[in-house]
């Protein structure tokens, strides 16, 4: 399926972050229920964390000539406003009675108290204005699609690790090591001891590795030292894409052998650095891939997308 423009660069930004093109699990972008206040609401529980779930008509897909959702489909989440929010994947499908879905799926649903009471109040009116729409009855044992799905993309920046090192410029490198170890305990790193010939940092570090002191010998200057941090493969994949959107044109990467690094600054050309040792699984650097709803989505409902919920 097509990816909507409305959601092309979100999409392209999921993409960015596995290394592979996603598209062809792509089923839809959907809204949940059919009025703003409610997809809103039900688009923040997802995002929360509290909702796991979703439901829908077997009519519905049936009228939208949709198949219903199988594991492994991917969708976006969008608000009422068709604004993309979230990816989520489904990972189980059941088709039961309405009066069959049970206390632990409207649990996962996670919607008002999460009790089966309020599952189906809510349902009821969801649905009974789902069947006016499609012409049909309402009917306690009408098919109902139970959905439970994870989020596995929000967009949002990804979560930062540790600090990894700071770069300090001094005048006479054998000085500065004398005197960091004197007085700070700071010694030479073994394992990047290497990295001080031909102009690269002299690298210092406390005697549990986890304070890092890059040492460069440079001409005296204002100081303006680089702040770098840590993070896995998996996050550097996706600080990369998010950088790459947030500061097209003003980032850089460089491969240093035993990690991977990205350099940008702020408005003030502060500079900053995040780095990964996991440099296989980072990949490498180059051109990403540019390149669910009317109810249980509606996706901007382009021609009635049938995921629903109330809830």
């Amino acid at each position: 399926m097509d990816i909507p423009a409305s959601i092309q660069a979100f999409w392209s930004a999921y993409a960015a972050t596995l290394g592979h093109d996603p598209t062809p699990r792509f089923i839809e972008a959907f809204h949940f229920d059919d009025n703003a206040p409610s997809a809103d609401e039900l688009a923040a529980l997802v995002l929360a964390g509290r909702k796991r779930a979703t439901a829908a008509l077997v009519w519905a897909y049936e009228d939208a000539g949709k198949p219903v959702p199988a594991p492994g489909d991917l969708s976006v989440v969008t608000n009422f406003a068709g604004e993309p929010l979230c990816v989520i994947e489904t990972r189980r499908v059941q088709i039961v009675p309405f009066d069959s879905v049970s206390a632990e799926f409207a649990a996962t649903e996670g919607e008002g108290d999460g009790s089966l009471a309020f599952w189906r109040r809510a349902h009821t009116a969801f649905f009974g204005r789902e069947c006016q729409r499609l012409g049909r009855s309402f009917s306690p044992s009408m098919p109902v699609v139970c959905e439970e799905f994870a989020v596995v993309f929000t967009g949002r920046p990804p979560q930062l690790q540790d600090f990894d090192h700071v770069h300090v410029f001094v005048a006479d490198r054998a000085r500065a090591e004398a005197w960091y170890a004197r007085v700070l305990g700071l010694t030479r790193s073994p394992e990047l001891a290497f990295w001080a010939t031909g102009g690269g940092p002299l690298t210092l570090q406390n005697p549990s590795g986890t304070i890092h002191i890059a040492l460069f010998e440079r001409p005296v200057q204002p100081c303006r030292s680089t702040i770098a941090w840590r993070v896995g493969a998996q996050a550097f994949r996706r600080w990369r894409a998010h950088l790459a959107s947030m500061l097209p044109g003003q980032v850089t990467e460089e491969d240093h052998q035993v990690a991977v690094s990205i350099y940008f600054s702020d408005p003030d050309g502060n500079p900053y650095e995040i780095t990964t040792y996991e440099v296989e699984a980072a990949g490498a650097a180059g051109p990403r891939l540019a390149t669910k709803s009317a109810v249980r989505r509606s996706a901007a409902r382009p021609s009635g997308s049938t995921r629903r919920n109330s809830g």
